[in-house]
């Protein structure tokens, strides 16, 4: 029978793995903070309708 958790003998193979964590947990914590200041800017345009092209 096959092996599926293969866990390396060797600790340093685990740099690359834990690099490419954090930049993941980065880069999602970021796009997040997008989300959010965005849908704030949307709550406010909600809030307060302006007239657009009609002067």
């Amino acid at each position: 029978m096959m092996d599926f958790l293969v866990f390396p003998d060797n600790k340093l193979e685990y740099i690359p793995a834990l690099f490419t964590f954090i930049l993941f947990i980065i880069a999602s914590l970021g796009i997040l903070k997008i989300f959010i200041e965005v849908s704030k800017k949307e709550e406010v345009n909600i809030n307060n309708p302006q007239k657009k092209g009609k002067a």
